[in-house]
């Protein structure tokens, strides 16, 4: 039995549909980025909230520095889309200083040496670089931003549970 080309099309398209679906949904295929902390990253928070603050963070805490992280690391891959770890004139200059101190024999260009930084992943690996790269992306969106005090006091309200009680 052999069927029409219509209900094979339809039943072809519907296999790549759930195939697609099924693939996305446990991690192996998506268009969407994936950010991965692994244990090493948590762990770090956890030393980190321990140096700042004398104990281990409670889970909310713990849960809202790995909310930050996150953030942080958003902000990081779009200001990296946007270009700005090429145009911004601090972290350019960090980068390229940071390579000239490295390799002092090395006589390239800016631009060289600016590609060299880039492909060693400095961006995300120096944290000056990293932070300015985030500020930056903050800027940009605090920019656009305008919200009166009533909206802002609405908001508190609706989220004691992120701003502690009695707001």
């Amino acid at each position: 039995m052999s069927l029409s080309p219509l209900p094979r099309f339809l039943l072809l398209g519907a296999a790549l549909y759930f195939s697609q679906w099924g693939l996305e949904r446990w991690g192996v295929w998506s268009d969407r980025p994936v950010i991965t902390l692994r244990a090493g990253d948590v762990a770090q928070l956890r030393q980190e909230w321990l140096r700042e603050t004398g104990r281990q963070p409670a889970p909310r805490e713990l849960e809202a520095s790995l909310r930050s992280r996150i953030d942080e690391e958003i902000l990081l891959r779009e200001a990296k889309v946007l270009g700005l770890d090429r145009s911004d004139p601090v972290a350019r200059d960090r980068m390229i200083r940071n390579l000239r101190f490295a390799f002092p024999e090395r006589r390239d260009s800016d631009a060289v040496l600016l590609d060299h930084a880039i492909a060693l992943g400095m961006p995300e690996r120096d944290m000056v670089v990293r932070r300015r790269l985030i500020q930056r992306m903050e800027q940009r969106i605090a920019e656009g931003l305008s919200v009166d005090d009533k909206q802002l006091q609405e908001y508190v309200a609706r989220h004691p549970e992120r701003y502690g009680a009695g707001l």
